[in-house]
C-alpha cells in the first residue's frame, strides 16, 4: 500500500519487530514495580528507586533524586550518572538506550524518546535501528551542550 506522509491508515499499524531488551514476564514485573514505585505521587524515597531500576538492570550512580511519577518504560536501557535529578511527570521512553552524565537535572514534565516511527509508510512500524543518514538511536545527556557526545 502506497501513501502520502501525512496519511495514517490506523488499521495498517504495524509495531514492528525490534527486540524490547527482555522477556515479557520481565516486562510485565517492571510494569508492576513501576505502578507502585515509580507513577505513584508518594514520594518514595530514591534511594529506593535507584536500588529497583538496579535491580532491573539500569547503571545508576550515586546522588539521583527521583521525584514522584516518574515513567521509565526500558530500565535494562538506561544509564544514570552520579548526582542527577529527575522531575515530577517525567517520562522516558527508552526503546533504545539512554545515557544521563554526571550532574544532569531533568526539569517536571518532561518528555523523551529514544525511538520512532517510520512516518514514509502507512503501517507506521516502530523506528529503532540505524541508517546512514540517521544519528544513532538512542540518547545521551550531560550538564552543557558541549558536552553532549553522539
Amino acid at each position: 500500500m502506497r501513501t502520502s506522509v501525512g496519511l495514517v491508515h490506523n488499521a495498517a499499524f504495524n509495531p514492528g519487530t525490534f527486540d524490547r531488551g527482555r522477556p515479557k514476564h520481565v516486562e510485565i514485573c517492571w510494569y508492576l514495580v513501576k505502578m507502585v514505585f515509580f507513577l505513584t505521587a508518594f514520594p518514595w524515597p530514591s534511594g529506593l528507586q535507584a536500588a529497583l531500576l538496579r535491580l532491573f538492570g539500569a547503571k545508576v550512580g550515586t546522588g539521583l533524586i527521583l521525584r514522584p511519577r516518574v515513567n521509565i518504560h526500558s530500565p535494562w536501557k538506561l544509564v544514570i550518572g552520579n548526582d542527577c535529578w529527575i522531575g515530577e511527570r517525567t517520562e522516558i521512553l527508552n526503546l533504545e538506550s539512554v545515557t544521563f552524565g554526571d550532574d544532569v537535572a531533568l526539569a517536571h514534565d518532561v518528555y523523551m524518546a529514544a525511538a520512532g516511527h517510520d512516518i514514509a509508510s502507512a503501517s507506521r512500524p516502530t523506528r529503532t535501528g540505524r541508517s546512514q543518514s540517521e544519528p544513532p538511536p538512542g540518547l545521551r545527556l550531560a550538564p552543557s551542550w558541549d558536552q553532549v557526545s553522539a
